[in-house]
């Protein structure tokens, strides 16, 4: 090759310089060297001859190319370049001559093959007779040159004439095949005409026959008498067994020694032999574009099913490329797309380098065009592992799988089904890492498409591909799946999906994961007898294979076995010991007098009548309806002891006192004398008669019962540490206040603070007016008690219950004597306590306010 570019470095035409050249000659013509050679653009041959005496031969057949331009004749890319040695030019790439094929033992030429070409033979010549009106007087098998498309063409001619008349004189003196040359140029009046090419074409055909048939006789030597003698003796119809008559009978008019009786171009291709349904589908195929869109359409569908019983070298070199060049026709897309991957398929008939150079391209225009027929997406999914044998991975991931993708999304059941289908080689075929992007989540939403169908064949393409799947994403669909409703098919393939994947996941993850998932199938009722084994069955297989691996982790020894004891055995009470020797060290903590009865006095009783109700009057509430202010007061008292303190008895509710504060006693009531049933120690029940120190013992040790509602007693009156009044009990009801004020004053005994409410001790030592009390008490019990009860009811009296014997507890069914009912009065009292009244009030009513003042003075 370094030799061959110092040869044309001497050539300086930039065309020429613009193509690089093979090292070996491809052929010889003439005088011509023919080498194949390439530019950026285009493939082509050079042809190179020496500077000699035959220089200006080949100069002429150059010329008689270079002025021609059509299909049937060899075109010339590149003019002629003349050098002091050298001259050449570029044509279209030639891969060799007719001459060259004959001589080729493996040659082999088909019935059709043999037609199609003939018939571009007299494509070229009827070119050159009828437009050009020029005879080539050199047509020969060394002159038929083959194309890279497969094409035959008539190269140029030395000896090239115009003719104005049918005959004409002509002047051959040397340079040409004999074997291939009319008669009446080898006369000694040489003329030509049209006819002279027609006599050439029929030595063609004959030494065509020849090559399928050796019977066929043609001449060897380029001996002119021999030559003419076999013109004489030949006769055609004895091959009538291997072609037909009509064709061996036009045959030998081609072959006639007068040129008169020679037949012409047209009427030769009008015979009978030449009526080939492969040659006028061939025929229609190149003029295609001149029928309407309709007929196009029908064309193309009867040649999808015809195409392919053409000889693979036709169809190869000669259909593919027509067909390639009418994609332009987007009606013919889907029968042209059809017809190319079928070819792609028979792997006989086109390799890798010409798919991706002269296929490919068509098809990745058809692929990024805007839009694109769904039949011709089908098809082209269908194919994609075809593709893989003719481009990269590169390219497929670029323009193909786009093209799933659209399968995938386009909510189209057929397009669906077949995306999913081919997801499997596709999966098998490309790196996971582009898979996990662009192919499984799409996988994975089909799982949950409405289409059951869908769903299944989805599920199949899963169980087929779980070596390149993720676990966990497959589980999670399976979960969506069973969550969209159940099918018995689709139940079937989501069971194989989970034996498959207890094959992979390791036993923690089939515990964790699987068995769950599982076993509530085993429930179905819809399930046959023999799926319900094969569920069994599958569980049991992953049990086993857990028990079998975890058994090889597992020892024999006994220190980590644990034991439970379930028999529940109640537990051993704890028993009493006697110990007699028992020191009673405990009493250590606890206070061990045996009364309650304080050392000192801890109240201080009111000495004089204003003191009392001075003491009374800053006490009184003002605010009747607000209580959280009557909660709020504090009652004049002197320093709190730090003694324990101990809860009072209201309602249920214990209000507490400290022990040694001092509570002053209520102011004595005016009314007292006049009502003596309100006393409450006036009652036989309590033991009126008794001493004084009986009666302190006694009202010592009573005790009131609690309430039933805490809630309203910590609203209620004893909620707050305010001013008591003890109630002072006597049988002199005739004594004036002074008289019990100096009574308390010579009160020696000390009360008992208690959790009951405190009395008073102070009781005077006069048997003559407790019994004069007493008798007063009953008669006024006896005239007024029924209308005391229906007072008392209406008025929630606590003491009505009592006074009938009811209940010793006067507070039972009290919920809360301070709580007012929200009609009373302004000047209404409060239970021991006095507002100061603006206007004199009815006896009744004061008789009221004597009586609760004295259940108050009890507190």
């Amino acid at each position: 090759m370094d030799i061959l570019k110092k040869v044309f470095q001497s050539i300086t035409i930039p065309s020429i310089q613009g193509y690089d050249f093979e090292k070996d000659c491809i052929l010889t013509v003439g005088y011509w060297r023919i080498y194949n050679a390439k530019n950026k653009q285009r493939l082509g041959s050079v042809w190179l001859c020496d500077q000699s005496k035959q220089f200006q031969i080949a100069k002429k057949e150059y010329i008689s190319m270079i002025k021609l331009k059509y299909p049937g004749i060899l075109q010339v890319l590149e003019p002629l370049v003349e050098e002091k040695s050298h001259i050449g030019f570029v044509t279209e790439r030639i891969e060799c001559t007719l001459s060259q094929a004959l001589n080729d033992s493996k040659y082999v030429l088909s019935d059709i093959e043999l037609k199609l070409h003939i018939l571009e033979i007299v494509d070229g010549l009827q070119f050159l007779h009828n437009n050009v009106r020029q005879v080539h007087l050199d047509l020969q098998p060394e002159k038929i040159y083959f194309t890279d498309n497969g094409k035959w063409k008539i190269g140029g001619s030395p000896f090239q004439q115009q003719i104005l008349n049918s005959i004409v004189e002509c002047q051959i003196s040397s340079g040409y095949n004999i074997l291939y040359t009319a008669p009446e140029i080898l006369s000694s009046k040489q003329s030509c005409g049209y006819a002279t090419d027609m006599f050439s074409l029929g030595m063609i055909i004959l030494r065509l026959m020849r090559l399928k048939n050796n019977r066929v006789a043609f001449p060897e030597t380029q001996d002119q008498d021999s030559y003419l003698k076999f013109l004489k003796s030949l006769d055609l119809m004895r091959y009538k067994d291997i072609y037909q008559e009509s064709f061996l009978h036009f045959l030998g008019l081609m072959l006639s020694q007068q040129i008169n009786t020679r037949p012409t171009l047209s009427q030769f291709v009008q015979i009978d032999w030449f009526k080939d349904p492969y040659l006028i589908t061939f025929n229609i195929l190149n003029k295609l574009p001149e029928y309407d869109m309709q007929q196009q359409i029908v064309f193309f569908k009867g040649l999808s099913s015809v195409i392919f019983n053409f000889e693979k070298s036709i169809l190869k070199k000669r259909l593919l490329p027509i067909v390639l060049g009418l994609t332009q026709y987007d009606h013919l897309l889907t029968a042209i797309v059809q017809i190319i991957l079928e070819t792609m398929r028979r792997e006989d008939i086109i390799n890798s380098n010409q798919f991706q150079s002269e296929v490919w391209p068509k098809l990745k225009q058809i692929i990024s065009g805007k839009e694109i027929p769904a039949q011709v997406l089908y098809d082209l999914v269908l194919a994609l592992p075809v593709f893989h044998k003719y481009i990269s991975q590169k390219e497929i991931q670029d323009h193909l799988i786009p093209l799933l993708i659209k399968c995938y999304e386009c909510k189209v059941p057929k397009l669906q089904d077949l995306g999913i289908r081919v997801t499997e080689f596709v999966l098998e075929n490309n790196d996971y890492s582009f898979s996990k992007t662009k192919i499984l989540p799409r996988i994975f939403v089909l799982t949950q498409d409405q289409n059951i169908e869908i769903r299944k064949t989805t599920l199949i393409c899963i169980y087929k591909t779980l070596n390149v799947m993720d676990a966990d994403l497959v589980l999670t669909s399976l979960e969506k799946v069973k969550a969209l409703g159940t099918d018995r098919q689709l139940n079937q393939i989501v069971l194989k999906i989970y034996q498959s994947l207890s094959k992979i996941l390791s036993i923690d993850q089939v515990s964790q994961k699987l068995l769950p998932q599982i076993t509530p199938y085993l429930t179905d009722p819809t399930l046959s007898k023999q799926e319900f084994n094969e569920y069994y069955d599958t569980l049991q297989q992953m049990l086993t294979r857990i028990k079998s691996e975890k058994e090889k982790n597992l020892s024999d020894s006994n220190t980590n076995i644990i034991q439970v004891d379930y028999k529940l055995a109640l537990p051993e009470p704890k028993r009493l010991i006697d110990n007699k020797n028992e020191q009673f060290e405990f009493l250590n903590q606890f206070d061990q007098r045996l009364t309650s009865i304080p050392d000192k006095p801890v109240i201080q009783e009111a000495t004089t009548q204003s003191t009392i109700q001075q003491t009374t009057q800053s006490t009184t509430i003002q605010n009747k309806t607000d209580f959280s202010q009557l909660q709020n007061q504090q009652a004049t008292i002197l320093q709190p002891s730090t003694q324990t303190v101990y809860p009072i008895q209201d309602n249920n509710n214990y209000n507490t006192i400290q022990l040694g504060q001092p509570v002053t006693l209520g102011t004595p009531i005016n009314q007292y004398q006049q009502q003596p049933s309100l006393n409450l120690f006036n009652q036989t029940q309590f033991g009126i008669a008794q001493t004084p120190s009986q009666q302190n013992q006694q009202l010592n040790q009573f005790q009131l019962q609690p309430t039933q509602q805490q809630q309203h007693a910590s609203q209620g009156l004893y909620s707050n540490p305010i001013l008591v009044q003890p109630v002072q009990q006597h049988n002199g009801y005739q004594n004036n206040t002074a008289q019990l004020n100096q009574g308390q004053q010579n009160q020696q005994d000390q009360k008992k603070l208690s959790t009951r409410p405190l009395f008073s001790n102070n009781i005077i030592p006069q048997q003559q007016q407790q019994q004069q009390q007493y008798q007063s008490s009953q008669q006024f019990l006896q005239q007024t008690q029924k209308q005391e009860n229906n007072f008392f009811e209406k008025t929630n009296d606590p003491w009505s219950a009592f006074n009938s014997g009811v209940t010793q507890d006067p507070w039972a069914q009290f919920q809360n004597p301070v709580v007012q009912n929200q009609n009373q009065t302004q000047n209404q009292e409060i239970w021991g306590i006095q507002n100061q009244p603006t206007q004199q009030q009815p006896q009744s009513q004061k008789s009221l306010k004597n009586k609760y003042a004295s259940f108050d003075e009890l507190i």
